[in-house]
């Protein structure tokens, strides 16, 4: 995809912000996530999506972080600059995000946010060490399946490996997953620059091809269910994922004031769609949890 989009100014402001690149190892892999901001101020994890990576959230991150937020933007294994592993699982997945927050020096319970796939390693971490999670705000997931579906698989287990000549082809080729319209190409067209790697005769994506096929998959509902921090959820009006019929279950699971917002105009990758809008209600959300404890 080639963009024929100007980048506003703010965009270009956003991702000039300067971040610390880190890394921290976890069960003999290593794990790398960007840092923004101060750790003595409320402290964020942001969880990308399937086949995505930390660099999905550069113009979201550092916006957040100037309301008075410290954020850290992970490569859970397997994606983006972290390192690849035999097997995944949310559990193994939830234990890279304590190792980071404990390397990033969050020295009290922090937030969690987590988009799509994101947000059942999110839900995971919460049930496990609860104690350590202030509250979770869910971007677009569906983390549970309504009674009596079972659960699916869009992609199969492996993806065939694509070797681009260059950076340039890849970015033309580069798509998002599930497909929604692009409204914003210039965003697009960043992530897609920072989502290749070289190899001998070129570029490959960054991402585990064989991912989903070493993912161990669990039902989340009661861990959902049994969740002690504060939960909110944001979502797109558009998304051909978080539906109404799924909203209404997860709704129904979830304590009756737990906030449900959705962006008007936008798909499944929300803050791709509508990034300012998308930072505004998270921060309210976030100084709502804030103002409650």
């Amino acid at each position: 995809m080639v963009s024929t989009q100007s980048r506003p100014q703010w965009f270009e402001d956003a991702i000039a912000i300067p971040w610390q690149d880190r890394t921290v190892e976890v069960e003999n892999c290593r794990i790398h996530y960007q840092l923004w901001g101060d750790p003595s101020k409320p402290c964020v994890v942001f969880i990308h999506g399937f086949s995505a990576h930390s660099h999905w959230w550069d113009f979201i991150a550092p916006l957040v972080a100037k309301k008075g937020y410290c954020i850290a933007a992970m490569d859970f294994s397997g994606a983006g600059d972290s390192g690849h592993r035999d097997a995944y699982s949310r559990e193994l997945y939830a234990k890279e995000v304590l190792a980071i927050a404990k390397d990033a020096g969050f020295g009290k319970p922090f937030y969690i946010l987590g988009h799509s796939f994101g947000g059942g390693i999110t839900v995971k971490t919460a049930a496990l060490f609860g104690d350590q999670i202030a509250g979770i705000v869910l971007a677009d997931s569906s983390v549970v399946k309504l009674p009596g579906h079972q659960p699916g698989r869009r992609t199969i287990g492996a993806l065939p490996v694509q070797v681009y000549p260059d950076q340039e082809t890849a970015i033309r080729r580069f798509r998002i997953i599930p497909p929604q319209p692009v409204v914003n190409e210039y965003i697009v067209n960043y992530i897609a620059s920072m989502s290749s790697k070289p190899v001998e005769g070129g570029v490959v994506w960054k991402a585990d091809p064989k991912l989903l096929g070493k993912f161990k998959s669990e039902d989340l509902t009661d861990d959902l269910i049994g969740l002690q921090c504060k939960v909110g959820i944001i979502y797109g009006e558009q998304s051909n994922t978080f539906k109404d019929e799924l909203r209404e279950y997860i709704a129904y699971i979830l304590p009756s004031d737990t906030p449900f917002v959705g962006i008007p105009g936008a798909f499944h990758h929300l803050f791709l769609d509508n990034p300012l809008m998308f930072i505004d209600n998270l921060v309210e959300m976030l100084n709502g949890f804030e103002t409650a404890e």
